[in-house]
């Protein structure tokens, strides 16, 4: 496993920071011609996902561009990282909420953000234990976790919003549950980068229906499919190690078991639809990738 996993973290390491500083430059090269002589205090400032969400849209003021390049100089943080917890909406967080969930006005944040930090924390300690290089890479490229209550809305990741997560929360959400969001959302995230260039992983098009390759109706194009069999195969090897080990309490072995089992069985299904077709779907390059996450199930 350890040379499987090392083959797809050179291939998807190398991509991501590609597609890191092709994001850090073309936020860069948006906000100069937005306000020419508003610039950060530092590149990382690029990487704020309320930036880029503005910027993609265009018509961003020169107040809201200062302040969104020079930092939330009061906000809170997950100890031990630069990841941001959200602990209110402001109108760009608003407007995008409302743009990407149905009900929006059904949607709040939950109640005391910080009293999650330590199951944050805890999450991101058991998943640099089992997957130091994942746990790297998420504490890099992700800038920022919203969490939220709503009736039925899933947690998510959006390229709109590149770098935040967006996460409904139960009130009792523990380890286990930021473990498989984390993994899962924060996986997104990392996919998103490696795979900015789309057109580079597939022998057609990237937003063609996998209908077309497979049969059948699922309502997928390649791209989407593509992510999913990342984010699976990460939650697989995360929970599997972790059950694996002497981690865990035995409240938290309980509480990834049935996870493990419900994404394992979801994973072997796309495995076993996209597979046949991977030579004709994949180029050489996303072939590559497939490979070493159809081996790493093995």
């Amino acid at each position: 496993m350890r040379e499987k996993n090392m083959l797809l973290d050179e291939i998807l390491g190398d991509r991501r920071r590609e597609g890191r500083a092709e994001l850090a430059e073309a936020m860069r090269v948006l906000s100069h011609e937005a306000e020419p002589d508003v610039a950060p205090a530092q590149t990382a400032a690029y990487f704020e996902p309320r930036l880029y969400t503005q910027l993609a849209q265009g018509g961003i003021d020169r107040a809201t561009l200062t302040r969104l390049l020079h930092g939330p100089h009061d906000a809170t943080f997950v100890p031990g990282t630069t990841i941001e917890l959200v602990t209110g909406l402001d109108q760009i967080l608003s407007a995008f909420l409302a743009d990407n969930l149905d009900r929006p006005e059904e949607l709040s944040l939950t109640e005391d953000p910080a009293a999650h930090l330590p199951a944050l924390r805890r999450a991101l300690e058991l998943i640099a234990a089992v997957r130091p290089v994942f746990h790297e890479a998420l504490t890099e490229s992700l800038r920022a976790v919203l969490l939220f209550r709503h009736p039925d809305a899933e947690s998510f990741a959006a390229l709109g919003m590149h770098g935040m997560i967006f996460l409904n929360t139960p009130a009792a959400a523990g380890p286990a549950f930021f473990v498989e969001q984390l993994t899962h959302q924060g996986g997104h995230v990392l996919f998103s980068e490696a795979t900015l260039s789309r057109g580079d992983f597939f022998t057609g098009d990237p937003e063609a229906p996998l209908s077309d390759y497979v049969g059948g109706d699922d309502p997928r194009a390649l791209y989407d499919a593509f992510h999913g069999l990342y984010t699976e195969s990460m939650e697989c090897q995360v929970y599997t190690a972790l059950l694996a080990g002497d981690l865990l309490t035995d409240a938290e072995r309980a509480d990834f078991a049935e996870p493990l089992k419900e994404t394992s069985e979801r994973h072997e299904i796309d495995l076993e639809l996209i597979s046949p077709h991977a030579a004709e779907i994949f180029s050489e390059t996303g072939l590559a990738i497939h490979d070493c996450i159809r081996e790493q199930k093995r």
